[in-house]
């Protein structure tokens, strides 16, 4: 094997480690959450979340060791409010530089979650809500 393809390799397999951690850890939170609050499913979303600061200190806080609510992508280390790439090195489009649209947190790992509260679709309904944004790297220096 070459150089590139080992490093190629072993960066995949450190990737799909950090995913399965994530996982895991975002599973049990959320489990740990459902026994105290209900099933996710039945959880506040979109418009019906009037202060995210109470959601997140409710459903999300108690259940992950040391959370880091971030009030933009910037607090939490990132270069600027829109620093995510998708797979394919695209910039998703998101910024992140108000508390009031999404709850963004870190975790003690540096992974980042992001769980936007309110936003909308193509034909403008709300959308999204209760879905999770991971970025497994945190705000580490990217190369664009």
């Amino acid at each position: 094997m070459t150089l590139p393809a080992i490093t190629a390799k072993t960066e995949k397999q450190q990737t799909i480690a950090k995913l399965q951690k994530v996982y895991s850890v975002l599973s049990q939170g959320i489990k740990r959450s459902e026994v105290d609050n209900g099933e996710i499913s039945e959880w506040p979303t979109g418009s019906s979340i009037t202060d995210v600061n109470a959601y997140y200190n409710k459903y999300w806080r108690p259940y992950y060791k040391n959370p880091k609510i971030c009030q933009t992508a910037v607090s939490c280390g990132y270069s600027n409010n829109n620093a995510w790439v998708n797979l394919n090195g695209q910039r998703t489009g998101w910024y992140v530089s108000t508390k009031e649209s999404r709850v963004l947190f870190m975790l003690s790992d540096g992974t980042l979650i992001f769980n936007p509260r309110n936003t909308t679709d193509l034909q403008g309904e709300p959308a999204y809500v209760n879905y999770f944004y991971v970025d497994i790297n945190g705000p580490k220096i990217r190369m664009y």
